[in-house]
């Protein structure tokens, strides 16, 4: 047996509109697809029906000529007459359908699904169907107000509908109706908005409508609506006939949807809620959005409900968001998905999105609801501390592979010192000075000097670092710094094999700078150039201008760097592993060192490279004495005086 179809009630006044009705009326008609209305013509509401194509059946079964329009017209012109009827669901329910008539011409409309009597054999006959209406409707009850054409109001004593509605006891039939009154939970201000209604539709005719609280014959509170339809008598006499029905339940459901949508309208998270159908083909569209989604995605609430999903795509940046929400909603389970998303404005962000499934629909289709935040604040901090976490550890090993390298590159110049000074010492004591000293002592001397620039190198990065190294700054000629640099490590590329060009205009402009550290930034790109060049290679040096910018750059035919090396060349402690750096050694702040100090200047200094076919260091410097960041362009040189240097004539 399918499920007892919900009791209904409706009023209609005299031209046969609707006045008040409840939830049980709006299902009945739900097959309809009817929005239903105050004011709106019983007739309209029958013919929506009929056009239902499930529901028009209901009426060919219920009209003998089979005519729908019969049946309807037939329905219409027996209102106004206290009747009973029947009809059947599409499920196979019986519902019986109770019309009274008001004392003012309108109806009283009523039904009750009376499927469990009949299959028991209790049916009541059709004459006793027709009863007053508090028999077939419990939760209403006629009411009957008469003014006086002095303006005094007469209200009957307690009935036994009324009785029966408020859950008072027998004897308080026929009692004086004040004592209801006394009831109602009301204040000042209420009353009179009712006492003014009640005037105003005695002067209009219009239909009033309140509704109000009182305690039952339990001292339970619940909600009345009072509905009533006026009259004009002969005498004057305005006679007011309606019912008085308990709406408790559906002010329950009123607060309870008015606090959800309280709760959704308010979040401070953005809430969606859309319908996906499977049929005839997967289709989703947007039912709801809050204030808050729209203020984080974009759009106006209004143009995007309604609108199929794809509407919202655009706020998706890279495409993820769509793959991980389809696998939340088949998963159901709640937990949250992250995705970078386009904000309001274009703004980049990234969402935190929760997805819930629910209401299953009788289609196969379901709706979800998806609430969202902005945890962008929280993502940046979490990628900030994996940022520094893998910072401190390649720190960490970069120092311990600087700190491995350097017992190398320490122990050698002092076992160097160490074993000449003792050769010499002893040799002194037992046959005198011979020449071979004198070359113990040289080695002795570069042993030391190499110890020196190794500790002047550290301390150097050292004062960097902890932002103690103060420039010297005075006007430095870029040209005559690169010579005399070239002309420093033109040894080193001589015994290298390696050929040295100079593209260098005969007058450079002067740049503000310190002259030292200017030259110990050429020296390490010079001397990093000839170390990774094998025997054969060239290297290349070209000076060119802006109107702001001196530009240096620096290219060789070496080794390259690795992709995976290049953004790591220039961190402290950092030499990539070759055979031409085990080779020269070296303790790798080459290229750190001299990066610093061209930010010291207001220059940058960056590093393209293709591994095994060479390397292009660039240093841009600002001519004038702001010392502004380097723009990153690649500039052509202006006028420049090529100038072919060649190692083996240095």
């Amino acid at each position: 047996m399918s499920e007892k179809v919900r009791d209904s009630f409706a009023l209609l006044d005299s031209d046969r509109r609707l006045v008040d009705w409840d939830d049980g009326f709006v299902e009945e008609f739900q097959p309809a697809n009817l929005t239903l209305k105050l004011g709106m013509p019983y007739a309209d509401i029958l013919r929506a029906a009929a056009a239902d194509p499930a529901a028009r059946q209901l009426f060919i079964d219920h009209s003998e000529s089979g005519d729908t329009e019969s049946l309807i017209r037939e329905r219409l012109d027996g209102l106004g007459s206290d009747r009973s009827c029947e009809y059947r669901t599409l499920t196979g329910r019986i519902v019986q359908v109770d019309e009274h008539r008001t004392a003012t011409g309108g109806i009283r409309r009523s039904t009750r699904d009376v499927t469990d009597e009949r299959a028991g054999g209790t049916a009541l006959l059709k004459a006793n169907q027709r009863q007053d209406a508090e028999d077939s409707d419990l939760d209403s009850a006629p009411v009957e107000i008469r003014r006086n054409p002095d303006g005094s109001y007469v209200i009957p004593p307690v009935t036994d509908g009324i009785r029966r509605l408020l859950d008072f006891p027998p004897e308080i039939e026929g009692k004086d109706p004040m004592m209801v009154h006394t009831r109602m939970v009301t204040s000042p201000e209420q009353d009179a908005r009712f006492a003014a209604a009640l005037e105003h539709s005695a002067e209009t005719l219009a239909v009033c409508s309140f509704e109000y609280r009182l305690h039952d014959g339990n001292n339970r509170l619940r909600w009345m609506r009072q509905s009533m339809i006026p009259r004009r008598e002969a005498d004057g006499t305005i006679l007011f006939s309606g019912v008085i029905r308990d709406i408790t339940r559906e002010k329950e459901a009123e607060d309870q949807v008015e606090l959800l949508r309280s709760v959704v309208v308010r979040s401070s998270d953005s809430i969606a809620i859309f319908e996906t159908n499977l049929k005839p083909e997967r289709a989703s569209k947007i039912l709801y959005v809050n204030a808050k989604f729209t203020e984080l995605f974009g759009g106006c609430a209004d143009d995007l409900m309604g609108q199929p999903i794809q509407k919202l795509r655009s706020a998706d940046y890279r495409g993820e968001g769509q793959e991980l929400l389809s696998a939340a909603i088949a998963r159901d389970d709640g937990i949250p998905i992250e995705y970078e998303a386009h904000g309001k404005d274009g703004r980049l962000f990234w969402a935190e999105a929760r997805v819930v499934t629910v209401q299953r629909l009788d289609n196969g289709g379901f709706r979800w609801v998806m609430i969202s935040r902005d945890i962008s604040e929280r993502r940046y901090a979490q990628d900030a501390l994996i940022r520094a976490k893998d910072a401190a550890e390649a720190g960490n090993l970069a120092k311990s592979n600087f700190l491995a390298n350097m017992s190398h590159e320490l122990r050698t110049p002092l076992n160097a010192i160490i074993g000449f000074t003792e050769v010499i010492e002893q040799g002194v004591a037992q046959t005198g000075w011979q020449q071979s000293y004198t070359e113990y002592l040289a080695d002795v001397a570069a042993s030391g000097r190499h110890l020196l620039d190794l500790i002047n190198t550290i301390l150097d990065l050292s004062k960097i670092e902890a932002g103690q190294l103060k420039l010297e700054v005075d006007a430095v000629d870029i040209g005559a710094l690169a010579r005399t640099s070239l002309a420093l490590v033109s040894g080193m590329a001589h015994e290298g094999g390696l050929t040295i060009s100079a593209d260098i205009p005969r007058q450079c402009p002067e740049i503000p700078g310190d002259f030292l550290k200017l030259k110990q930034v050429m020296l390490n790109i010079f001397s990093n150039a000839i170390k990774f060049t094998p025997p054969g290679g060239k290297i290349g040096v070209k000076i060119s201008f802006t109107e702001t910018r001196a530009i240096i750059a620096v290219t060789d035919t070496g080794c390259g760097i690795a992709p995976e090396d290049l953004g790591r060349v220039t961190q402290p402690f950092v030499q990539v592993a070759n055979s031409l750096s085990r080779k020269y050694g070296g303790s790798g702040l080459g290229l750190s060192i001299a990066r610093e100090l061209c930010g010291l200047h207001g220059g940058r200094l960056t590093i393209r490279s293709t591994q095994d076919q060479g390397t292009t260091v660039r240093v841009s410097l600002p001519i004038s004495g702001n010392f502004a960041s380097a723009t990153g362009d690649w500039f052509q040189p202006t006028a420049p005086q090529k100038t072919w240097l060649h190692a083996a004539a240095a």
